[in-house]
């Protein structure tokens, strides 16, 4: 289980970074234990506590955000 910051998420910037941040977290969890198949991120981990509604920052299924997700656990060869 992954424990970090909760992010402030505003803008579409700020969530492709705090997307970046998850997807590196992926690939540490992987290097510093080889061992490691499965890296759990709370619920909160992509956009904070934010309870804005703001389309530009909403993700779904087939976006970005799930595909660079999807990319880091295969590459890691971990779940995710």
């Amino acid at each position: 289980v992954v424990q970090l910051q909760l992010p402030h998420v505003v803008t579409p910037a700020d969530l492709a970074a705090q997307t970046a941040r998850v997807v590196a977290m992926v690939g540490k969890a992987r290097r510093n234990n080889p061992a490691t198949d499965l890296v759990v991120f709370p619920e909160y981990s992509l956009h904070g506590l934010s309870m804005d509604m703001n389309p530009a920052i909403m993700c779904n299924m087939d976006g970005p955000e799930i595909a660079a997700f999807k990319r880091a656990c295969i590459e890691n060869h971990i779940w995710g």
